[in-house]
């Protein structure tokens, strides 16, 4: 008994003369004295409980000193202090599955389906790597202490769309472990915590431990497909298509279960599955199969059929015979756009800026292996043929609206593969790789390719592609121009050699820059574009899902899809990639080996989207920081850099604490991008990502679109002197329509000169407020570059000027003699006649602009030159009038922007002399009144002279 107090008794219920306890350990005592308890600390880490029979019961979660206060029924007061101490994790599970007894060592593997064993008993807590498959002397004798202390393992899930069914658990105290049987569905890994019930050995307990479960399928391994004497590239037993532009919109065409004569189609990511039998169409014949389609929109579609019949299908009811091809011409395919661009709100914002072409409307037609192809960009309204006949025979055709072209996979005259790259603006072609002459990067020895079957385009929206045949894979990050080699890395090279015939069937990416390979065995390899290698995974497909394929969803997630026979006719499944990647990956030659990503942070301040005009420059930094002995394996890879000038610095930074060992460090790259070309634009890509070769790190790129197009936002505006600044529409006065005086004013359209005053309406809004110019005084203007409403610069290129309304009263300060013209420039009447436009603020462009040093001829020194650039040009007044006039300056130099740039303003014109006949009126009549009042005064002095004279008299 602990006696504190005479008023106060109380009785630890076990026996604990050091007032020592565990965490999360529940102590009790009993009193008859006790009425309240609390916790002198003063904070929430210990739970207090009282029962109806005077127990009181504490639990802390809290290591240390904790003081409670007793209050008994009479007010007094005293208290006793608790040690909580942490109890060490000296064990921790162990969990096999074997295929049999005899096993000399341990895998957790099982195939799906099959009903396996599993052990599970007690460890050290400092033993990494168990060999054996059953306890040992010591570890028997712990786990069966701990059984007899009431201990249970409790098993936890992490993935709850990824576990196994635990058919029965039970306990031999002859062997010393739990026996474990189970069953997995579906393969993949299964991440799973086994869990202690709170019971411990003295001071120590057992670990929450994680652990893995491989669930690995029954691979084919008699497969014999031979692509040699196909008459076109076998499609996937089921394949999916999609139009990029609707990105939740998918179609599934099986060759088994709901048949080649139907398929199914989803507009919510496979969430909800429509059906549609060519049967319910009347206008395709009873035999007609379904080869190949192309999504137009969620509600129309393109199909080819094996009567080689080419049918529209209208809101997915309605079938269109479309005759466009040759009666002699044999269709095996039909391809669309890779990926959609640009975008619907990028067209609208620069309608008025740019033309651009949608090659989202860009549809391609062949035969397998034929010599020529068709194109259209009318939904086959019409047609283009193209030939490639010297070149080869065509394998797969894919369309890239990035760089605007072609990728054509070849088979070139000496039977080898070969890459074309079509321009059909152009109608040229452009040799991309040539396998027959290109050196491996893994043996450096000449390659001879000629089983390439297929193209795929990265879904990162980039030059990205894929090419693939057999068991090979090669990697282009520029169209087709250059390849590399990539590797497929077996589980097991022994099991991998059994397959027959084995091949990738299916090549799929995602837009964070995953890629994963399906191959006739039903195997999958996983890993990333920025990465040479992609790795086995054990989460394949089962060897009954003959009918699969594989799917990235819109969060890079991947699936299989496979078809059944009923509805809803297809089936969706979760690869569980991420924990498979989340354990400690064995290498093949040591199992218990540690592979883990070398990446800790990888981060960069690099926009989503950016808009490159003409000579401008976008700058952005990128670190990575990884294990110091892996540094010089990490590097930056840039995908689609045609169109850019990129430059960058690298810098290595060491840790900030100087105490630090050193075993980390911090890699930083500072980029400079400008546009390549002054007059080329289009849309390019930049895809940034540390580049490593484990499959362990799961690193999100940082990707970028690069518009080298008008920016949406981009004007220039006239530049008004300081003191005009504070004027507006609201506190400046101005006529609601400008007087044009006869004589001063040109009707363009009919070449004359106005003969009499007119009159045009003034809408402030449209130019501003009227600025003052003195009318003596040289006008010179100059305009200034924006976005929106934040200045770039001043603009420095040449533009012209010219009032709307047609007025004259202008001239050129500038001549001829003082430019570097070297034959006669144009001109605003060279303009207007030529190109005869209702708007005559249309009629001059950077489109039609020539320079006058572009050629060598005579011209008169003496004429005025009409073009400004910075400050060299000028305005001089001629009406004699003060006036008001709308201007409007347009730049005209092709080389300074992608824009059409231009912007008007008003001008009121004061000070203006009087005109000369008016000053000859003033001057005769004032010489009038001056004779006048000379013949006046004469006549007044002669009368008041002769008055006086005759009063003298």
């Amino acid at each position: 008994m602990a006696q504190a107090n005479e008023d106060i008794r109380y009785y630890y219920q076990s026996l604990n003369y050091e007032n020592r306890f565990y965490s999360n350990e529940e102590f009790n005592f009993y009193s008859d004295d006790v009425d309240q308890l609390q916790n002198g600390n003063s904070d929430n880490h210990c739970n207090i409980i009282k029962s109806e029979n005077k127990l009181w019961s504490i639990k802390c979660s809290d290591e240390g000193i904790h003081n409670f206060i007793m209050t008994s029924k009479k007010g007094n007061k005293d208290s006793f202090d608790v040690n909580i101490e942490k109890r060490q994790y000296c064990f921790r599970w162990n969990f096999i599955t074997t295929y049999s007894e005899t096993r000399p060592k341990p895998f957790n593997v099982i195939l799906p389906g099959e009903e396996f064993t599993a052990r599970l008993w007690v460890v050290s807590g400092e033993e990494n790597n168990i060999s054996n498959i059953v306890p040992t002397n010591f570890e028997k004798d712990i786990t069966i202490g701990l059984y007899m202390n009431g201990l249970t393992p409790t098993i936890n899930f992490i993935d709850e769309e990824n576990i196994f069914e635990i058919i029965d658990i039970s306990f031999s105290k002859n062997e010393g472990y739990w026996t474990v049987s189970l069953i997995a569905k579906e393969a993949g890994q299964i991440l799973f915590e086994i869990h202690n019930n709170n019971i411990h050995l003295f001071n120590c307990t057992v670990e929450k431990t994680r652990a893995s479960l491989s669930v690995i399928n029954k691979l084919l391994t008699t497969k014999t497909d031979d692509i040699e004497d196909d008459v076109k590239i076998p499609n996937n037993s089921i394949k999916i298509y999609q139009n990029p532009c609707f990105k939740n919109f998918f179609i599934a065409k099986s060759d088994n279960n709901y048949g080649v004569k139907s398929f199914v189609y989803t507009i919510d990511n496979f969430r909800t599955l429509n059906p549609i039998f060519l049967k319910q169409m009347s206008q395709i014949k009873e035999k007609d199969t379904i080869i190949d389609i192309i999504p137009i929109n969620s509600e129309n579609l393109f199909i080819l059929t094996s009567q080689n019949k080419l049918y529209k299908i209208k809101d997915m009811k309605t079938a269109e015979e479309i005759n466009i091809f040759p009666v002699d011409q044999t269709i095996t395919n039909i391809k669309m756009t890779s990926f959609c661009t640009p975008t619907v709100n990028y067209i609208k914002s620069t309608r008025d800026n740019n033309k651009i072409e949608n090659y989202n409307n860009y549809y391609v037609a062949y035969r397998f292996k034929d010599n020529r192809f068709y194109f259209t960009t009318d939904n086959f309204e019409s047609i283009n043929l193209t030939y490639v006949k010297q070149y080869g025979a065509i394998i797969d055709i894919e369309i890239n609206p990035l760089n605007k072209t072609f990728i054509l996979l070849m088979q070139n005259i000496n039977k080898s593969n070969s890459i074309l790259i079509y321009d059909p603006e152009k109608d040229k072609i452009k040799d991309g790789f040539n396998f027959e002459t290109g050196i491996s990067q893994n043996d450096e020895k000449k390659y001879f390719i000629d089983s390439l079957e297929k193209i795929v385009i990265s879904e990162l929206g980039t030059n990205e592609l894929f090419i693939y045949g057999k068991m090979r894979l090669f990697y282009s990050p520029n169209s087709g121009e250059h390849v590399f080699e990539m590797k497929l890395i077996n589980k097991n090279d022994d099991q991998a050699l059994l397959m027959r015939n084995e091949k990738i069937k299916n090549v799929i990416t995602s837009k964070f820059g995953n890629v994963a390979v399906q191959t006739s065995a039903n195997r999958i390899f996983y890993g990333s574009s920025f990465s040479t290698e992609l790795h086995e995974i054990i989460s394949g497909i089962s060897k009954d899902d003959i009918s699969s394929t594989i799917w990235f969803d819109e969060f890079g997630v991947l699936y299989v899809i496979t078809s059944t026979p009923n509805e809803p006719y297809l089936s969706k499944r979760r690869i569980p990639i991420y924990n498979e990647l989340a354990i400690k990956r064995s290498n093949k030659n040591d199992e218990s080996s540690i592979k883990e990503c070398p990446i800790y942070e990888f981060n960069s301040d690099i926009k989503s989207k950016y808009f490159i005009d003409i000579g401008e420059t976008i700058n952005f930094k990128t670190s990575v920081t990884v294990k110091s002995d892996y540094l010089d394996e990490i590097s930056f890879i840039y995908s689609d850099i045609d169109l850019l000038n990129i430059t960058y610095k690298d810098n290595e930074i060491a840790p900030a604490d100087k105490f630090s060992d050193n075993s980390i460090k911090t890699l930083t790259r500072e980029v400079q991008i400008t546009n390549k070309y002054k007059t080329k634009n289009g849309i390019t890509s930049i895809v940034i990502a540390p580049q490593n070769n484990q499959v362990e790190c799961q690193i999100e790129p940082k990707k970028s679109t690069i518009y080298l197009k008008c920016p949406p936002s981009r004007n220039i505006r006239f530049n008004v002197t300081e003191s005009y600044k504070s004027l507006t529409c609201e506190n400046t006065k101005y006529p609601g329509s400008f007087k044009y005086y006869k004589k001063y004013w040109k009707n363009w359209k009919k070449n004359e000169i106005g003969k009499k005053d007119k009159y045009e309406l003034f809408d402030c809004s449209i130019y501003g407020p009227p600025i003052p110019a003195y009318y003596l005084n040289e006008f010179i203007p100059t305009l200034s570059l924006y976005d929106g409403d934040k200045y770039i610069k001043d603009i420095d290129a040449e533009f012209v000027l010219i009032e709307d309304k047609g007025s004259i009263a202008y001239s050129f300060s500038k001549k001829l003699k003082d430019t570097n013209c070297t034959t006669k420039p144009q001109t605003w009447e060279e303009m207007i006649r030529r190109y005869p436009l209702n708007d005559i603020t249309n009629v001059w462009t950077k489109e039609n602009y020539i320079p006058c040093t572009s050629d060598t001829d005579e011209f008169n020194e003496n004429k005025e030159y009409q073009i400004f650039s910075s400050n060299n040009n000028g305005i001089i007044w001629k009406s004699q009038n003060n006036m008001y006039l709308m201007f409007t300056a347009i730049v005209i130099d092709p080389e300074y922007s992608y824009c059409k740039l231009k912007t008007k303003f008003a001008i009121h014109v004061y000070g203006a002399a009087m005109k000369t006949y008016l000053q000859l009126i003033i001057v005769l009549i004032t010489s009038l009144l001056i004779a006048l009042l000379l013949v006046i005064s004469f006549y007044l002095y002669k009368h008041f002279f002769i008055k006086k004279k005759e009063k003298e008299d």
